[in-house]
């Protein structure tokens, strides 16, 4: 059987067997893009839409109502520090080794959590997700984390299934 693996430390895109698939990032929390706005996945990233009319703002800081903003711009909404505070940090908990259950390979677990330092706790998403049934060999997964200032998180781990 052959095995999935990749070099591509945070990649956006997942090596399934010999398929390497692009990571739908807007499948998880609107791909960290504000609520008002719309998020379309695009090869190894998304793009998150502008605010809709009567806000302010952008779809990957947040939309904010104009008629509830100090400035014109809407500034005074933004957090202090923002543009220049870092990704979320994506944390797993680490390489994952099981043996073969089934000529499919086996089920494997693990965890993954993200924080941001101006937002705090954002979701995460894993591919292939934690749960699923690995194939025999070694397969990277791939995590990762949006904050609401477009920037991403990523961390990956292996999961070694052995027969």
């Amino acid at each position: 059987m052959p095995s999935a693996s990749n070099d591509w430390v945070g990649s956006p895109f997942s090596l399934i067997g010999s398929t390497c698939e692009d990571v739908n990032e807007c499948a998880v929390s609107n791909g960290g893009c504000h609520r008002l706005t719309g998020c379309e996945n695009t090869p190894g990233s998304r793009t998150c839409g502008g605010c809709p009319k009567d806000y302010a703002g952008d779809g990957y800081v947040g939309c904010f109502d104009v008629n509830e903003c100090v400035n014109p711009d809407c500034s005074d909404r933004l957090p202090t520090g923002a543009d220049d505070a870092p990704a979320p940090v994506v944390t797993t908990s680490g390489d994952v080794t099981a043996a073969a259950t089934s000529a499919k390979g086996a089920p494997a677990t693990f965890t993954a959590t993200a924080k941001d330092s101006v937002e705090g706790t954002r979701p995460v998403n894993c591919m292939p997700a934690s749960g699923s049934v690995f194939r025999v060999g070694k397969t990277t997964v791939t995590c990762w984390a949006f904050n609401k200032r477009g920037k991403i998180g990523r961390s990956t781990l292996t999961v070694n299934v052995t027969q």
